[in-house]
């Protein structure tokens, strides 16, 4: 069966991450894998990691957007810390030393 066999319509009625993974016999990096998989071929599944985090088909616009605005802040703090990570590193131009406290 599919990750989306197991995921219900509307926030209210969200499957848990930790039901997903037991139904799906995964951990959760693979079921993460299972709902990218999915929403690049098109599914619209809806997500929260508050409240023991779940997944659910939207049954609004507004279900829509919470979860983009959330995808999008999380992405944008991914990207940050690539950034300072890669600045540490000395990847981005203009850096000329580490920068690391050593005591």
């Amino acid at each position: 069966m599919s990750v989306l066999d197991y995921i219900p319509k509307g926030y209210e009625n969200k499957a848990t991450t930790a039901h997903l993974m037991r139904v799906m016999n995964c951990d959760m990096r693979t079921l993460r894998m299972y709902i990218r998989e999915e929403r690049r071929i098109g599914a619209v599944i809806c997500s929260t990691r508050q409240d023991g985090g779940g997944y659910w088909k939207p049954n609004n616009k507004q279900e829509l957007i919470r979860t983009a605005a959330t995808l999008r802040s999380e992405g944008l703090d991914m990207l940050e810390t690539a950034r300072c990570l890669e600045y540490e590193a000395g990847i981005i131009e203009g850096q000329e030393t580490l920068g690391f406290e050593h005591g």
